[in-house]
């Protein structure tokens, strides 16, 4: 997903460059020329404790929900699809933009529980231990529909040596889970390319006494993972879903993400941005340091008029 560009930052100069319109607004309330930059005075040693006072209303994202489903629509009308492709599959993507700059990757993703559901009825995979046929066995006897094929460890390294068979096994199931005790040798035997497609496998206990339950909590989530870097994403919902399902698990997202980023001791940091994408399209922001900041400066000139 490329990064957003609804705004453009200069973050030597501390300007941001915004739309004609809000130009206009803070020339109106401040006498100066609407052509003129907008000078933002940047947070000093902003707090992971601020991610409390991130407000996203509702409304704010019903609309960006509408306007992305209608350019989706339009772009879905202007290409020809693929026989094969289901544009009510896609997904629809959190992307979380923060101010400190990781060097590793989270290994355990967040697990939020989504009101909602993205992976009921899709295809599910799962990592177990040797003898596969004994784990196929139980798996199978907790009748979880989503699961569809169970690989043991040595056959996955046996069968899956070759790059071009990993990466269609990463392309052929939307969830992949393991048994935690297999967890530790996954990374080298899955390879780059589970990294890249965010499809590591979540860790579950796997025993003969089964419980299905494990299953279906995973199944019933979704997984904030965070990367190296300072962007990271979290599939928030279906092209299916009406507005008010996607609205309901975004605003699950944002508030677990929200207390993720201020509690974890490893991964605390100050949200900066929060972006809706969905099919590729350029992403909608829902809320921006940067913006939130431009709007400051409209109150502030408001409030200096009226004095």
């Amino acid at each position: 997903m490329a990064k957003p560009t609804l705004y453009r930052l200069n973050r030597s100069a501390k300007e941001v460059t915004v739309d004609k319109k809000t130009r206009k607004e803070i020339a109106k309330n401040s006498g100066k020329p609407a052509s003129q930059p907008v000078t933002v005075i940047p947070k000093v040693g902003a707090s992971a404790l601020d991610n409390e006072k991130i407000t996203v209303s509702s409304a704010t994202i019903k609309k960006a929900v509408t306007a992305l489903q209608a350019r989706a629509a339009a772009v879905r009308e202007s290409r020809t699809l693929d026989l094969l492709e289901d544009p009510s599959s896609s997904y629809v993507y959190l992307q979380v933009f923060v101010h400190k700059i990781f060097t590793e990757t989270h290994v355990r993703p967040l697990k939020i529980k989504l009101k909602h559901p993205i992976y009921k009825g899709k295809e599910v995979c799962v990592f177990v231990k040797d003898p596969q046929k004994h784990w196929k066995k139980v798996i199978g006897e907790l009748k979880v529909r989503e699961i569809q094929k169970v690989i043991a460890v040595d056959k996955l390294r046996k069968k899956y040596k070759q790059y071009k068979d990993r990466r269609l096994l990463a392309n052929s199931f939307d969830l992949f889970l393991c048994d935690r005790a297999v967890a530790p040798s996954l990374p080298s035997l899955l390879g780059k390319i589970f990294m890249e497609k965010k499809k590591m496998p979540i860790p579950l206990t796997v025993n003969s006494e089964g419980a299905p339950d494990r299953f279906e909590d995973l199944i019933n989530s979704t997984f904030y993972r965070v990367s190296s870097g300072n962007c990271h994403g979290v599939k928030v919902g279906l092209a299916s879903m009406t507005k008010d399902q996607l609205v309901a698990n975004i605003q699950q997202c944002i508030d677990a993400i929200k207390r993720f980023h201020m509690r974890n001791e490893t991964y605390k940091s100050k949200i900066s941005g929060i972006y809706l994408n969905w099919e590729g399209l350029e992403s909608l922001c829902l809320y921006s340091e940067e913006l939130e900041a431009v709007e400051d400066i409209i109150g502030a000139t408001k409030a200096s008029k009226k004095k």
